[in-house]
């Protein structure tokens, strides 16, 4: 292709061009007289809600459009000199979005072009991909997002289809619409996509976590040699920092091993799981099979290339689930599947043709519809038959065409130029530095903030790029990372509880005393140290009284261990009857139900250091809670579903019940002597029948407190509170009694 740079009339007809267009460009701004989408009122806001997500409009207008062209001329140049656009400058914008005849606001936001090559910027008379950053309000429950051209996925259709199926077998994708782009004169339709972070972790039921995904600093420089030695990465640095991952494994370790532990083809799907099972690892990678099945099945095998792939890390179940990103699926337009298929495509097609075919026909091409995919409904019942016939052709796939895994370690050992190499050193802080043939290597110490962009392979040592391999060097260069894979120093033990009603792991970190009496049914815990802690995950509890005491003493922790927030944590567990006592609980939590359904029928605690309970991620019927002397919060819930009979809150320094994005049905409350009784924030319900609050400051809450979600909503038949003090913010709102409403 011939270079217009290098060409000094093509040259100046490029710059002509941007004169005109900066001309073209400057039109009436009206988004002043546009209601900002964070000051919408409590109806309009409910448009917005995530489970209303689906196609709309978006008008763009920068701040400085001069500016906004001046960049994208930079960032021409920066292709013609390094062969990939840098896409570093970020322009302020205002954007309006619009969903016909129900709302209409607009959004402060930071956009900087998206993509790597040509197919992301071209025509240059139109907007690029980009990135988008919300710097108040929402959409949808989204703040960060991508803007793709049509072409750098497929099509439209292609994007929004794989995303949604994915979606449907439980699996995670980034929702996916069509979304019609103004900007000046022109119009254009692109795919709106929510970008891989902590919004959308949450809503898809998980706790914030380390997100990974391979570091592509060197993904254009043609060596093999390096691509074989680049690492998979941490990408959420900040939520590390805050949570002080450093003090344990960090999960990179074992990503790292397995996918060095087979040969990387450039541009071929990358088998993980295959390699996992080998060494005995598959139950860290048990979504494995089903989404690479899946994504054979669509013909979306881009989306498994060792440099596309993305993983949530899920430090409770110790598993790394992966995240659809870069399918390019072809399916629409592809008859059958891309052949041979990797292995693990075939051992989970049977378990992802069971799951499809749970999904109702009918309302997923009601989804398909709202989110702009644009065929009939004949076609969209061939396109589900066509995937079914694909996933019944991968299962009984021979042999030929299945690519058998080539195990090796892959290490570089060719002098190359500007590239470090840090391995781990016996201590947590010493570092192994290697040059790039791992001939001249010498040990050094690292602060935290080091360590933090080593991790997330951002470092540089001596000027020079810095490839962080998550092993000891000998273990790396002998071929035995796997098998030398240690825990940190504070052990867990693990082992299955079982008896004739309840079956679940059981699992304990650091002074745990353990006691269950079968005759009665009564579990015993009780926690000896600081940050100790119990997790009871992936399996059932039926009839069983559970007892838990802290014997440490501390007057004040916030301090999270291995993302366990709770003294006591139920992870993915089925609740039968289930009672609970809990006194002077030294954690964040005194227990964190989490991902679990069922009944409980008494929980009493008493004396915790900060929450008495958190229940996230889950549906839970409570048919008495009584908490007491709390010194957060007595009860808080988010991301779930809660009916509770009766509850009796004294002496929480915070609030009584505190509510964020969830429902929560409530017969009867007693609340004495908390800073606010009933909170709902961040599009939370809360429906009550009876309360009675005294001895608080405020009665009932209702607002907005984080960017991602709009206002709260409180109904309550009857109340008696003292002091009477009820507030809200213009995005919420309070019903008592005969529709009073605030």
């Amino acid at each position: 292709m011939i270079n217009i740079f290098k060409n000094k009339y093509f040259y100046l007809l490029f710059i002509i061009f941007f004169i005109l267009l900066f001309i073209n460009s400057i039109v009436v701004d009206n988004t002043k007289h546009i209601k900002k989408c964070n000051k919408l009122n409590f109806k309009q806001t409910s448009v917005l809600h995530p489970k209303n997500f689906s196609a709309f409009q978006i008008k763009i207008k920068f701040l400085n459009d001069k500016k906004w062209h001046s960049h994208q001329l930079k960032n021409r140049k920066s292709y013609v000199k390094n062969n990939y656009y840098l896409n570093k400058n970020k322009n302020k914008a205002e954007i309006i979005i619009s969903i016909p005849n129900k709302v209409k606001c607009s959004l402060s936001a930071v956009i900087k072009p998206h993509g790597d090559l040509e197919d992301h910027h071209t025509p240059f008379n139109l907007l690029p991909s980009l990135q988008v950053k919300l710097k108040d309000g929402h959409i949808f429950g989204i703040t960060n997002f991508i803007l793709f051209k049509p072409k750098t996925r497929v099509s439209i259709d292609s994007e929004i289809l794989a995303t949604l199926v994915i979606n449907e077998l439980g699996l995670l994708a980034p929702r996916s619409s069509k979304v019609s782009v103004k900007y000046n004169n022109t119009k254009a339709d692109f795919i709106f996509q929510e970008k891989i972070v902590k919004e959308f972790i949450e809503i898809n039921n998980y706790k914030e976590g380390e997100i990974i995904s391979f570091d592509d600093r060197f993904t254009y420089i043609k060596n093999s040699d390096i691509m074989n030695t680049s690492q998979y990465k941490l990408v959420n640095t900040k939520w590390a920092k805050k949570n002080n991952i450093l003090r344990y494994r960090n999960n990179l370790e074992v990503l790292n091993a397995v996918r060095n532990n087979h040969s990387f083809t450039d541009g071929g799907s990358d088998d993980l799981y295959s390699t996992a099972k080998r060494f005995n690892l598959d139950s860290m990678f048990n979504q494995f099979p089903k989404f690479s099945a899946i994504m054979t099945a669509i013909n979306a095998d881009h989306g498994l290339s060792i440099d596309d792939r993305r993983f949530y890390y899920d430090s409770l179940n110790n598993n790394y689930i992966p995240i659809y990103y870069d399918g390019m699926s072809a399916f629409l337009s592809q008859n059958g599947i891309y052949k041979p298929v990797i292995s693990s495509a075939v051992i989970g097609a049977k378990e992802t043709l069971n799951s499809f075919n749970k999904i109702n026909n009918s309302e997923f091409n009601k989804k398909l519809k709202l989110l702009g995919f644009d065929r009939t409904n004949q076609e969209v019942k061939l396109i589900l038959n066509k995937i079914k016939n694909n996933l019944i052709e991968i299962q009984n796939l021979d042999e030929d065409n299945i690519v058998k895994p080539s195990f090796e370690n892959n290490k570089n050992n060719k002098k190359l130029n500007n590239f470090k190499y840090v391995f781990k050193g016996k201590k947590s802080s010493i570092y192994e530095i290697c040059d790039e043939a791992f001939y001249n290597c010498y040990m050094s110490e690292l602060d935290d903030k080091s360590i933090y962009k080593l991790i997330s392979q951002k470092l540089k040592i001596e000027d020079q790029n810095a490839i962080f391999i998550a092993s000891n060097k000998n273990f790396f260069l002998n071929d035995t990372w796997l098998f030398n894979i240690k825990d940190n120093s504070n052990k867990e033990n693990s082992y299955t509880f079982s008896d004739k009603n309840s079956s679940f792991v059981l699992k304990t970190y650091g002074d745990i005393n353990i006691d269950f009496n079968d005759k009665s049914n009564e579990l015993y815990i009780i926690k000896n140290n600081i940050k100790s802690r119990v997790l009871m995950l992936n399996g059932k509890i039926n009839n069983i009284k559970i007892y838990f005491r802290d014997n440490t003493n501390l007057e004040a922790n916030t301090d999270t261990f291995r993302n366990i927030t709770g003294c006591l944590t139920l992870y993915n567990m089925e609740l039968i009857n289930v009672n609970l006592d809990l006194k002077n609980s030294k954690c964040e939590d005194a227990i964190n139900i989490i991902k679990s359904k069922g009944n409980i029928n008494d929980i009493y605690i008493e004396d915790s250091i900060a929450d008495g309970i958190d229940l996230d991620f889950s549906e839970i019927n409570i048919a008495n809670l009584h908490v007491k002397k709390s010194l957060d919060d007595c009860i808080d819930v988010s991301f779930g579903k809660y009916a509770i009979a009766k509850m009796f809150a004294d002496g929480c320094a915070d609030k009584g019940i505190s509510s964020e994005y969830s429902s929560i049905k409530l017969e009867s409350a007693i609340i004495k002597s908390t800073n606010m009784a009933i909170v709902s924030k961040d599009y939370s319900f809360i429906e009550i029948n009876k309360a009675h609050i005294s001895k608080s400051k405020y009665c009932i809450n209702a607002y907005n407190k984080k960017q991602e979600f709009s206002g709260g909503e409180v109904q309550i038949n009857q109340i008696e509170c003292d002091l009477g003090l009820i507030d809200k913010d213009y995005m919420s709102q309070i019903r008592i009694e005969n529709n009073h409403v605030f």
